[in-house]
């Protein structure tokens, strides 16, 4: 009975990675680990920033879907407008980046092909993460 009473950590686990999983049917195990490790990784960030932002979005009922979303977003940001200054994409791919990073709309409202570095340091794209004032790690 003491083994079992120890198990309900791995089942809420499984329950919350199953419910919004990255997880796709392969055949090779490193990929199924790595699948494993982005949901857990993604479980525990999400838990993080609620412990830190107890009032962010906290009548909806979907915020987990909402912060992955955000989370994902902001992380294809960096290669979605390195991508969009290679000069072998369409212009309509590159006003479709656009729209995806609202921030980049005006450059290419004006402007044809702009170099990814002079468009790097015009547009900081970073993970807005809280401030760790008052937050120990012990």
């Amino acid at each position: 009975m003491e083994y079992n009473r120890t198990k309900a950590g791995v089942d809420t686990l499984d329950q919350l990675t199953g419910n919004y999983s990255c997880r796709r049917k392969t055949s090779r195990w490193p990929m199924a680990l790595f699948y494993d490790i982005l949901d857990i990784s993604a479980l525990d960030a999400y838990i993080i920033w609620c412990e830190i932002n107890p009032g962010w979005n906290s009548t909806l009922p979907t915020k987990r879907r909402m912060f992955l979303q955000d989370v994902s977003k902001k992380m294809m940001q960096r290669q979605l407008l390195r991508r969009s200054t290679t000069p072998s994409i369409s212009f309509s791919m590159k006003k479709f980046v656009s729209t995806v990073v609202p921030r980049v709309q005006k450059f290419y409202d004006n402007l044809g092909r702009i170099e990814f570095d002079q468009l790097f340091q015009q547009v900081v794209v970073h993970f807005q993460s809280p401030s760790s004032e008052g937050i120990s790690f012990e």
